[in-house]
């Protein structure tokens, strides 16, 4: 019985012996492909890191020399064209509206457009007129667009409707009164409240009163017992006003930017965007208060959900 169960497991092994041989010869196989791919995998991140890298560095310098050409036109070589300094604004405008405040620059050439003493021709003037403010209109629709994650609120002007003490324009809440304010991700709800005070048609610019009013019990848990604030300024608002930079910061890591949509003999048409500081221009850091909010509003986030 014993040379019986013996034999069985002589059998046995004779059997399994190559079966063994031939699993660990497919183990060593699947293990040697394995890290094949993850080498080939680790190679085509590495190279396509390296050309990224080398994208971004060529993209930078052509971006680099392209603003020194056209900034040294409105700061070396004075006097130029004013066709030459309408190109030159409209590639500053198009490439690096995110990055520098090029504001001043639209004021510059405006000023030269309607300056009565020069002696650019009337239908030159106003095509060249007609090309600042399409840029300057592009770059704010432009704008507007990555920044209205909190909301936007449009108001219509007809001038003729202007009172003496001024018209109110835009007067809501954001984010809609809907909208449930015990969600971490939503903005604090703040009421708006835009008035038009005086109108320069030449110019075409506003002269507004904004007032933002934060609500009690907005945000997070912990402003529960805050009182709510109020916030009031006036300012010229024109198609050279853009987002990203010209913008009023509020409490809480937010913004509200009012832009000029359009301008014409008998109406304007403007509108109010309430963004996080985040998206904010790149030039425009945010204070420290804001990051420790920013900060603290994700702890608590991550701890609401655990």
């Amino acid at each position: 019985m014993a040379q019986e169960t013996k034999d069985n497991w002589d059998k046995a092994a004779v059997i399994l012996s190559p079966v063994g041989g031939l699993v660990t010869a497919l183990a060593v196989a699947w293990i040697g492909h394995s890290l094949n791919l993850r080498q080939a995998d680790e190679t085509n991140v590495r190279l396509y890191a390296e050309l990224m890298g080398r994208r971004e560095e060529a993209d930078t310098s052509l971006r680099k020399d392209m603003f020194n050409s056209a900034i040294k036109s409105f700061i070396e070589a004075r006097p130029v064209s004013v066709e030459k300094e309408v190109l030159n604004l409209e590639l500053l405008a198009y490439n690096f509206h995110e990055s520098i405040d090029i504001s001043p620059l639209f004021k510059d050439v405006y000023e030269q457009l309607l300056d009565p003493r020069s002696t650019i021709r009337e239908a030159d003037r106003e095509k060249y007129r007609a090309r600042v403010e399409s840029v300057a209109r592009e770059v704010i629709d432009k704008e507007t667009a990555a920044l209205e994650i909190a909301g936007k609120l449009d108001g219509d002007l007809f001038f003729e409707d202007l009172k003496p003490q001024g018209s109110i324009v835009i007067a809501d809440r954001l984010p809609g009164r809907g909208t449930r304010q015990e969600d971490e991700d939503v903005a604090p709800a703040r009421d708006f409240e835009v008035k038009v005070l005086r109108v320069n048609k030449e110019r075409r610019e506003m002269r507004v009163a904004l007032k933002v009013r934060t609500l009690e019990n907005s945000g997070s848990s912990d402003s529960k017992n805050k009182e709510a604030s109020l916030l009031v300024s006036t300012f010229w608002v024109g198609f050279s006003d853009f987002p990203m930079i010209d913008n009023t910061r509020l409490s809480e890591g937010y913004r509200c930017a009012l832009v000029l949509r359009d301008f014409d003999e008998l109406h304007a048409r403007m509108t109010l965007i309430y963004f996080p500081t985040s998206r904010a221009a790149l030039k425009d850091k945010p204070y420290f208060d804001e990051m420790m909010d920013d900060l603290l509003r994700v702890r608590r986030h991550i701890a609401r959900h655990r």
